[in-house]
């Protein structure tokens, strides 16, 4: 069943020929392809068409602080013509990423959509060995290239499908090749039989409804916050899950998708075998990011990665008999997408799909067509996995823009410089809540502030018992931070526009605007502070209260 959520727009009340928009950096993102993976835009083909017009539109970066957003299309085969080019120009044919002459620091992200060994008539993509054997394998000097690449805070996303279709690429590359399956030994998903990933929403056995507009539910992981002392609390999908004030809860649907790794089962010590190359997979956290950024001194900890949405089988599935000699389950739970943050190991993040049949033209073409809350919830997936690869003083920065293009464009008088703190903060909530959603309001506070660890529930499984006041609740975080922001720039702001009125030269300057922003944040930890003193005296006040009550009796 598709699903009729109202999806808001992503941009709130705002101008971006306003002379005093937030000044963009770009975004740049390369997307690399192999085997029949093309650009087109045809329901026929294993096109990205609709994924490249959707990164490309203006509707959704404009205020966070990006002025634009360059991409570049690279694909390993030798080239690409006619219908597989679509409306596009190739930047790089028959690519590799040691290629000389090709600066990988030019990119904030790179996307793979990996299809080789590939399915053809002349190769067994149900057997490893022909991987390495493979043309567009990827080499020693490349998989040197991308891991250090990413060790510097590159973000990355792949994906494949059933077998081993993407392994030639991706089943060297760290964090990718253990956060998925990608190989025979891994245990991949087949096309056939009783492993198969089917997700098929129709009549079954009916492979031409992966071409409908009928989608597979998805089962997301939340995180379970305090919201509001002492009862009240709220659960969050992860922010690339998260679409406005709904989740992204449906996706296209497959005959055979492949598998994320179970978070359980992600090998984290197995050898890379990068020759020149000598870091660990998944290193541990650094302490002084622990300490800048989480306010914990030093912890034993490596980040791992973790699935955030499931889906389930629709075929089938046999597993081990029971003692009886019948199969064990009918279906399957597997994972769909996971994620890796690297960012307190001070490396890059890393997303992982288990197919590109969520992204290509024969499975969304017709999704496009209709411009359904479906189809708008899919784009701020692909969207949302851009914005969440970004690097964290980019997503700083789009938390400084979002407040300084609301407190610049607003209405006077929306704002004065008498408010305090908190009714800017919640005022400036009020406007970007309903567009962000409160996964990714979480997401860009925790950018200047993280205090994940103060206002997340440990077990959200376990059942609210009693009130609760060990936790901070993350709508007191939230508004501290972002109204601290808006405090410390709202001067500016009103300065800059009554210049406006004067001159027409006035430009804002993005260093200043956030240096700013830097001086106002900085005041939180010390504005927390002042509040739950506040809030333990009027407590302790209360319970006196109580007391002499009782003894009045």
């Amino acid at each position: 069943m598709a699903t009729t959520d109202q999806v808001p727009p992503e941009t709130p009340l705002f101008n971006e020929q306003h002379p005093l928009t937030y000044p963009g950096r770009p975004l740049r993102i390369l997307i690399v392809i192999d085997g029949r993976i093309n650009l087109a835009h045809d329901a026929n083909l294993f096109g990205l068409g609709f994924v490249i017009d959707t990164l490309r539109s203006k509707a959704w970066w404009g205020w966070l602080g990006i002025d634009r957003i360059e991409l570049a299309l690279a694909t390993r085969e030798e080239n690409i013509t006619g219908s597989f080019r679509g409306d596009f120009e190739v930047q790089y044919k028959g690519f590799r990423f040691d290629k000389v002459g090709f600066e990988i620091d030019r990119w904030d992200q790179i996307w793979i959509f990996a299809d080789r060994p590939s399915e053809s008539a002349d190769v067994d993509f149900d057997a490893d060995t022909l991987i390495a054997a493979d043309v567009a394998a990827l080499g020693d000097g490349e998989a040197r290239v991308l891991a250090e690449w990413m060790d510097r805070g590159g973000g990355l996303f792949a994906t494949g499908d059933h077998n081993n279709l993407g392994a030639s690429v991706c089943h060297r590359i760290p964090r990718v090749r253990t956060m998925r399956k990608w190989r025979i030994a891994d245990g991949v998903p087949s096309m056939e039989g009783p492993r198969r990933h089917q997700t098929l929403q129709g009549f079954p056995g009916n492979a031409n409804d992966e071409y409908d507009s009928r989608l597979q539910p998805l089962d997301l992981v939340y995180a379970r916050s305090v919201s509001f002392w002492p009862f009240f609390y709220e659960d969050h999908p992860h922010p690339i899950m998260a679409a406005g004030t709904g989740p992204i809860d449906h996706f296209p649907d497959h005959m055979h998708e492949g598998e994320i790794v179970p978070d359980a089962e992600v090998l984290m010590d197995r050898p890379l075998d990068i020759p020149g190359y000598s870091r660990p997979e998944y290193p541990r956290a650094v302490p002084e990011i622990l300490a800048r950024r989480f306010g914990v001194e030093s912890f034993e900890w490596r980040p791992r990665s973790l699935i955030i949405a499931y889906g389930q089988t629709t075929n089938r599935t046999f597993f081990s008999p029971t003692p009886w000699g019948l199969p064990s389950s009918w279906s399957k739970r597997f994972g769909i997408v996971g994620v890796y943050d690297g960012e307190p190991a001070n490396i890059g993040r890393v997303v992982c799909d288990s197919t590109w049949h969520h992204w290509l033209s024969m499975n969304v073409a017709r999704l496009a067509a209709s411009d359904s809350q479906d189809w708008k919830k899919m784009q701020r997936y692909y969207r949302n996995i851009a914005k969440w690869l970004t690097r964290f003083p980019r997503r700083q920065r789009m938390l400084t823009a979002s407040v300084w293009n609301v407190l610049a464009q607003y209405p006077p008088m929306e704002f004065t410089q008498q408010q305090t703190v908190w009714q800017m903060g919640r005022r400036v909530m009020e406007i970007i809540t309903p567009v962000l959603g409160p996964s990714w309001v979480n997401e860009l506070v925790a950018s200047h502030f993280d205090a994940t660890s103060l206002h997340q529930v440990r077990d959200p499984e376990d059942p609210v018992r009693r009130p609760d006041w060990s936790r901070l609740p993350e709508t007191l975080v939230n508004q501290a931070v972002i109204g601290s922001l808006a405090k410390a720039l709202y001067p500016l702001a009103e300065q800059m526009s009554l210049d406006c009125m004067r001159r027409s030269d006035v430009m804002p300057d993005a260093e200043v605007i956030d240096k700013q922003a830097g001086a106002g944040v900085a005041q939180v930890r010390n504005l927390l502070q002042e509040t739950l003193t506040a809030a333990i005296d009027s407590l302790t006040g209360l319970r006196q209260k109580l007391d002499a009550k009782a003894v009045s009796r």
